[in-house]
């Protein structure tokens, strides 16, 4: 779980749940428009070059115990 940044009264927080999946490039993603604004299939290479202030704060260690070396 974590605080979101932002104005207080924007804040909220975020709860993360990661799943490992081989998928294909170009595979769609079908999320339910009632639980999510917005959607996109990240690259590990693309996670460890973002802002990682924009992610939850574990993500780089998650990539590591699943081999996702750099």
């Amino acid at each position: 779980m974590t605080e979101t940044v932002g104005p207080p009264a924007t804040r909220h927080v975020d709860v993360s749940l990661w799943f490992a999946l081989a998928g294909r490039v170009g595979q769609p993603l079908r999320p339910d428009p009632r639980e999510f604004a917005q959607v996109r299939w990240w690259t590990a290479a693309e996670l460890r070059h973002a802002g990682l202030d924009r992610f939850e704060p574990h993500i780089l260690r998650a990539l590591d115990a699943l081999g996702l070396g750099r």
